[in-house]
């Protein structure tokens, strides 16, 4: 009997010091986009830093595509919520010390405040060592079906359909009419390498319509033999679903961002005594793909922009020869998925494809 492969979605980091981790990048991310809406509202009070590869410089660029209304009230919006004590203490605790009236980067600034109650011990830190942690963090729990006998060496995923719930129909100069979708996102592997998908056009959408794709479109592809032999392995996509005119500047936000919540979780972790690389690249992934998720659901009511909500996907691989527990097949059972933007919905459907590079997508 060998392991089989279980899909599953990603939800809220179980580990309690782990998911103070990344409430700690989610803050910080959250007082970049504030700045960069309040910076819209009042330039000389509230500068951008000069350092172009910032959080604020990235998130303004992606701000900058918006319409000029929807600027104009996100800016008003966000001078609001900095200039309210009480609401600033509450929400950010340690952070509200941080000053948005300087040049100086918030997450070099926030670097000299610790995160409080917080220590890694060292059965903590072998605990994140370990490759089987994963499993735990996302609540999945290898078990056994049936082996195949072709032998796999790649995964896809795959999309299968879309629906459109609610079309796009914004009050502050929005889009209005057919939605026109784009699809981007971003893949952890096994050993936690981190890689922007490149965006996929999706098509134009009028409410409540759906579009079937036959055959589905593949969306990213992992190559399961990299690191040899040593399984479970597990992998991560986030899927990105984005209202706009092409996919360009939703290429190059996805490129910057990730790797700027990528850095800021590891420099948050090296601060509490963790080491980087190996399994442990894996944790490092998952934090950032949940912080990710968080900041977009910022942006997106802050600002009310049309991004809708990243989607979380893993895939826990336990051979060459296994199947899926859903399907007992090479391809995985079709999931579902919805996520939401300001006055909008959508839903996708997916599924995973274990097969053969050399024999081909036929499923066996």
């Amino acid at each position: 009997m060998a392991i089989n492969s279980i899909d599953s979605q990603l939800g809220d980091i179980i580990d309690p010091k782990l998911r103070k981790i990344g409430e700690r990048v989610v803050r910080q991310l959250e007082l970049a986009a504030d700045k960069v809406a309040a910076h819209a509202a009042d330039a000389a009070r509230f500068p951008l830093p000069t350092q172009r590869d910032s959080a604020e410089n990235i998130l303004a660029s992606w701000f900058d595509t918006m319409p000029e209304k929807k600027r104009a009230a996100a800016g008003v919006a966000a001078i609001q919520r900095v200039n309210t004590t009480a609401i600033r203490t509450a929400h950010l605790g340690e952070l509200a010390g941080v000053d948005l009236q300087t040049r100086t980067p918030i997450a070099s600034q926030g670097s000299a405040f610790a995160i409080p109650n917080l220590k890694f011990s060292a059965a903590d830190l072998a605990k994140l060592q370990n490759p089987a942690f994963l499993g735990t963090l996302r609540g999945m729990i290898p078990q056994h079906a049936p082996a195949r006998a072709t032998r796999s060496d790649s995964l896809l995923l795959r999309v299968t359909q879309i629906r459109c719930a609610n079309e796009t129909n914004s009050p502050f100069g929005g889009h209005i009419g057919e939605d026109d979708m784009w699809l981007g996102g971003t893949s952890v592997d096994e050993s936690g390498d981190t890689k922007t998908i490149k965006p996929i056009k999706l098509g134009s959408f009028n409410n409540k319509e759906i579009k079937h794709y036959n055959p589905p479109r593949t969306f990213t592809n992992f190559d399961i033999t990299e690191r040899g032999n040593s399984f479970p392995k597990a992998y991560l996509v986030t899927l990105v679903l984005v209202e706009r005119d092409n996919g360009k500047a939703m290429q190059t936000f996805l490129d910057q961002v990730t790797k700027e919540i990528k850095k800021q979780v590891q420099d948050a972790l090296v601060k509490v005594g963790t080491t980087i690389g190996g399994p442990f690249g894996l944790v490092v992934g998952t934090i950032s793909a949940w912080v990710f998720g968080e900041l977009i659901d910022y942006i997106s009511s802050g600002w009310r922009d049309t991004v809708f909500r990243p989607l979380t996907v893993t895939a826990h691989i336990g051979s060459y020869d296994s199947v899926w527990v859903s399907s007992g097949r090479k391809d995985s059972t079709d999931r579902m998925l919805e996520t939401k933007a300001p006055q909008a919905r959508y839903q996708l459907w997916y599924d995973w494809l274990l097969y053969n590079s050399t024999a081909g997508l036929g499923i066996i």
